[in-house]
């Protein structure tokens, strides 16, 4: 009984959530809509196609029908949130933000408010502060798939979604990569949706010496090792509870990969690196008892 009401409240925080984003980005939309002058200039050092102002928000492509194809690349302080591509009523699909600078609240590659889906955007940041959430992909109520986060840098105080979407049901095919050393204080999501919110999200570490909140909704995983790992080096580590096996919907986890960085291993036979740390506790399921790996890729 406890379990089916923690689930419930879960179920009620989620729609609670998503309905909330919904109505704030419904009243961004009608002011985009009704006031689309005397607008800031653009935020210095960003460039984009065809972007614009809505309030504090910095937006690449606001329309109704169908964001595609816009890019932002953003390097200093935006006061609301920075999004791709936006539309109320279409499909966002491969839609870019790069983030090398500056502080801004949220970030989204590619959003769909009421209907649409969320397809092949991307977030890059390699510098600056989020204090919010980070969305490859964000659909409204449609599905959110194939949408990638890359973070090699900078600051993100929020969450992490490859895909999400809260208010539908399918967030599948998402991947976040890791590497450097950015400072990461949320949990990692593949993605977020109520049907399934796991499916072929991959999770990729590319740095040891990473840390995170905690790590959820994802299926497989692919490790790199740096040049210059030790042995003993730990990938990442966690500080909540971690279950890999997302509650039973993949009692396997897939390890796709562990490659090595450089011509040469830093590592011997016998050499011992932890892929995941969590002193809180970690459920790891079944996991494959090899795994094969590539010497001399390029990080």
């Amino acid at each position: 009984m406890l379990k089916q009401s923690r689930n419930a409240l879960t179920c009620l925080a989620k729609r609670y959530r998503a309905v909330l984003r919904r109505c704030r980005l419904r009243a961004l939309a009608l002011a985009l809509a009704c006031a689309l002058t005397a607008l800031p200039p653009l935020p210095a050092g960003a460039e984009n196609t065809g972007g614009t102002w809505s309030g504090n928000d910095y937006i690449g492509t606001p329309t109704i029908g169908e964001a595609s194809g816009a890019t932002v690349d953003i390097d200093s302080d935006v006061p609301g949130y920075v999004s791709g591509g936006e539309t109320r009523s279409g499909d966002a699909t491969s839609n870019t933000v790069i983030i090398s600078g500056g502080t801004m609240g949220y970030v989204c590659g590619g959003l769909t408010v009421d209907s649409g889906n969320a397809t092949s955007n991307r977030v890059i940041i390699s510098g600056g502060t989020v204090s919010g959430y980070v969305y490859g992909g964000d659909a409204g109520n449609g599905i959110a798939t194939s949408n990638t986060v890359i973070i090699s840098g900078g600051t993100v105080a929020g969450d992490v979604y490859g895909g999400d979407a809260s208010g539908g049901s399918i967030a599948t095919g998402n991947r976040v990569i890791l590497s450097g050393a950015p400072t990461l204080t949320g949990i990692i999501f593949g993605g977020d949706a109520f049907v399934d919110a796991v499916s072929g999200n991959l999770l990729e570490v590319r740095s040891s010496g990473l840390q995170a909140k905690n790590i959820k909704n994802f299926a497989e995983y692919a490790f790199v090792l740096p040049a210059t790992i030790r042995p003993g080096a730990v990938l990442l580590t966690l500080t909540q509870a971690t279950d890999l096996t997302n509650g039973g919907q993949s009692p396997s986890p897939d390890i796709q990969r562990i490659d090595v960085d450089g011509a040469a291993s830093p590592l011997r036979v016998g050499d011992k690196v932890t892929l995941f740390r969590n002193d809180n506790g970690l459920t790891p399921g079944t996991l494959p008892t090899s795994v094969s790996g590539t010497q001399g890729v390029t990080l």
